[in-house]
This record gives C-alpha cells, structure tokens and sequence, in this order.
C-alpha cells in the first residue's frame, strides 16, 4: 500500500523517556521503496543536529487522532 508520508513531517517523535523531537524526513531504498530511515529533527534537545531512527524502532501507535470531530463522522461515507 502506497500513501503520502508528508503528513508525518513534524509529528512529534518520543522515546521511553521522553520527547526527541520531530519528524524531518524519510529516506527510502532507491529500488525497493522502503523507508530505511526516520530521520527527527532533535529540536532544543540537541541544537542543530539530526538524528536517524531505524524502521524497526518505531513501535505501533496507540491511537491516532485525526481533523475531524465526532458530529462530522455521520455524514462522512461507510466502507
């Protein structure tokens, strides 16, 4: 399945112990496709640095929060 991933630049990015920073960019395999590496802004963490996370670190989301309110899904189409 093929989907924009700009909606994840500047999400926030945490660890086990807190905040890392945001989301900056993805970098892919040039022949397959796959995201090889996050790559997070650090922020006020760390000053102008950048950081890479590999795919196998980041772990499922517990719950994902989108653009709309409850009054509006009603009306929205059924799959």
């Amino acid at each position: 399945m093929l989907f924009a991933i700009t909606g994840l630049q500047r999400c926030t990015v945490e660890g086990i112990d807190g905040r890392v920073g945001t989301v900056k960019d993805f970098l892919f395999d040039d022949q397959s496709w796959k995201v090889r590496w996050m790559v997070v802004d650090t922020g006020h963490w760390l000053p102008g640095r950048q950081i890479l996370i590999h795919p196998a670190a980041i772990v499922p989301l517990e719950r994902a929060v989108f653009g709309l309110n409850r009054g509006g899904i009603p009306e929205s189409g059924t799959f």
